[in-house]
């Protein structure tokens, strides 16, 4: 699953929790005959409830932008790389000049050391 994707799904779980928070908050509040009935003349929720029903809110109206501009780029292919198992350049050096300095006599243990990620970039050097 391409990392935008996976953002996308977890920002949709954010919003269910959300909209969990903000109920529970609205029934201790209202009370769920209320909630249950038509809404007319309901006071809005005040305290936390009310902050939970605002930050839902809120959520679902970038949601529905933020769904649509990672759904484009994915579709057009303009996505990041998939980059969870990459790591940085840094590390790429010290991998190589850990190689090189097993190569010269350097200590060996220095590859129980690694991850195996950098392992497998170590090329088993």
């Amino acid at each position: 699953m391409k990392p935008e994707l996976a953002l996308l799904l977890w920002t949709v779980l954010l919003a269910f929790v959300q909209m969990l928070v903000a109920v529970t908050g609205a029934t201790l509040q209202v009370g769920l005959p209320a909630l249950a009935g038509n809404r007319e003349g309901l006071a809005p929720c005040t305290g936390w409830a009310g902050r939970a029903s605002r930050a839902h809110h809120n959520m679902l109206e970038y949601l529905v932008l933020f769904a649509a501009l990672v759904l484009t780029a994915v579709l057009a292919g303009r996505t990041a790389p998939d980059s969870r198992c990459r790591p940085e350049p840094v590390q790429r050096i010290v991998i190589v000049q850990a190689c090189d300095a097993d190569d010269i006599g350097g200590d060996p243990r220095w590859q129980d050391r690694l991850t195996p990620v950098q392992r497998r970039l170590a090329g088993g050097c």
